[in-house]
């Protein structure tokens, strides 16, 4: 990079020369604003010679966010509210100050993201009469927002019209907000792809060790918890907000208070973690001692407090803010040759594809991760390549041959019945049966397999039982209906 370059949509950025052609990239506040109280007065966001794509990403997001959080606190509070002229921009402004807007019960970072997106739509719509928009000029937004691969961006103002016109509709009771929100109600627009990418344990180890060894032990113990509890980001090392929003601390910063992260007191004699969690406020409670990772980075502090934050910067002993961390958890994982696309918000992904990955129940996942929705625990579930492959190689090298010789043919003939037409005896007495107990209805049915091998386990044989539940397992939908395409040509050398 000969020059410094202007970025679009990175506002309050600054660019200052180092020697040898490199640059920092720095996120700057207004002079009048830090007078004012602002706590953070610049940011380091980057240093370099040519910063990649994620990372000119990185830099204009961070900006935004944080310009967004300045403009607010520089306010003093909510915009006085006036009468509504049928624009989008007083919508918006409504939607901010009405008293029984949804706004007002948002927490401090989803308005400050609200807002950003509402800087955004306005600063290119913001004049538009709402009797001017139509569903086709919807479409035509969405275009222009999603160009250059900015789907998500897209997707996030499409999100923010949808909010304003149900708001407009539902409290404001404004005949153009219901024509608009029963348009948008219709339309589809493209997603953005969910993400693929996942940290690895062996990943989060060496992340952990790069971060001792540049004296942020604080981000390896972070690191540890975020992994092997499943922690989002926000519940290990909290949030920094104003005093005005709801929630007690003990933990300030100038104008600023600590909430949600965990802390020394949450954690009893027997090392057993209890936190309610930021976004669903549902209680967790962990074994520590079944966490090794953690257990390893704990005995590093030495000895515990008795209260207060758990992870604090070393610089100041206070609570980290969320920019400084992330960039700190950035530079260790860049050390680590960790790829740029995996963020500190994917340790949460890659301890749950590591639990299933290991056999865990996704049900028990579920609970761990605090999802109210197994489906979602099945998105964060990630490295389905991983598993596909897994599936096919196991399939492959299973030996029905070996497990034959394991049992007697009676034995045998009870186990193959789920997969093929059921070896009848002459001593079958029971209509609707095979000669050794499995109704007919349920031979191809791997659905009941489970419960049916409980009951083998507890009248025979210990081992069918294990090979029924790994076939079940192996199979998976595959098994439904009639023949199994992927037992062809095993079945000649199981008879």
């Amino acid at each position: 990079m000969g020059k410094p370059v202007k970025v679009r949509d990175a506002p309050g950025l600054r660019w200052v020369s180092r020697a040898g052609g490199r640059f920092v990239a720095r996120w700057q506040c207004r002079t009048d604003v830090v007078e004012a109280g602002f706590p953070v007065k610049s940011v380091k966001l980057w240093e370099g010679v040519e910063p990649t794509k994620e990372e000119w990403g990185f830099i204009a997001d961070t900006c935004v966010s944080l310009q967004q959080e300045m403009l607010v606190f520089s306010r003093g509070g909510l915009p006085v509210s006036v009468e509504f002229d049928g624009t989008l921009t007083s919508l918006m402004l409504h939607y901010r100050t009405d008293p029984d807007s949804p706004f007002r019960k948002l927490r401090y970072h989803s308005k400050v993201y609200y807002e950003t997106l509402m800087g955004l739509i306005e600063r290119d719509h913001g004049a538009q009469p709402l009797t001017e928009l139509k569903g086709r000029l919807f479409r035509r937004w969405h275009e222009a927002w999603a160009e250059g691969g900015k789907t998500a961006v897209a997707h996030g103002k499409i999100g923010m019209l949808r909010t304003l016109f149900s708001f407009g509709a539902s409290i404001m009771e404004d005949p153009e907000c219901i024509r608009l929100k029963a348009i948008m109600s219709e339309l589809r627009f493209e997603m953005p792809k969910a993400r693929t990418e996942r940290l690895t344990a062996e990943q989060a180890i060496a992340i952990r060790a790069m971060a001792h060894k540049k004296g942020r032990p604080s981000v390896a113990l972070a690191q540890a918890f975020q992994f092997e509890l499943m922690l989002r980001q926000k519940d290990v090392i909290g949030e920094w907000v104003p005093m005005s929003e709801p929630g007690v601390s003990d933990t300030f910063r100038g104008k600023l208070k600590w909430l949600r992260g965990i802390r020394w007191e949450e954690i009893d004699q027997n090392m057993v973690l209890r936190h309610v969690t930021s976004k669903r406020q549902k209680l967790i409670t962990v074994d520590l001692k079944n966490a090794p990772m953690v257990m390893e980075e704990l005995a590093h502090l030495g000895e515990r407090k008795a209260s207060g934050p758990i992870i604090v910067n070393e610089a100041d002993g206070l609570p980290w803010k969320t920019v400084r961390f992330r960039m700190w958890w950035r530079t260790c994982a860049d050390a680590c040759g960790v790829d740029k696309k995996v963020r500190n918000m994917d340790s949460r992904a890659g301890g749950i594809t590591e639990a299933t990955a290991a056999g865990a129940l996704l049900e028990h996942v579920q609970q761990a991760a605090t999802h109210s929705d197994i489906s979602m625990t099945q998105r964060y579930s990630r490295g389905s390549e991983e598993k596909i492959a897994n599936v096919q190689q196991t399939v492959r090298s299973f030996d029905f041959v070996a497990e034959k010789a394991r049992f007697s043919k009676p034995v045998v003939n009870k186990f193959l019945c789920v997969f093929k037409e059921p070896v009848s005896y002459s001593d079958s007495t029971r209509k609707g049966e095979d000669a050794y107990g499995l109704p007919n209805h349920l031979q191809r049915r791997p659905r009941r397999v489970r419960a049916r091998a409980r009951q083998y386990q507890a009248r025979e044989s210990a081992g069918l039982a294990a090979a029924l539940l790994r076939c079940a397992r192996l199979g998976g939908c595959l098994l439904q209906g009639g023949q199994q395409p992927w037992l062809q040509g095993r079945q000649g050398r199981a008879d």
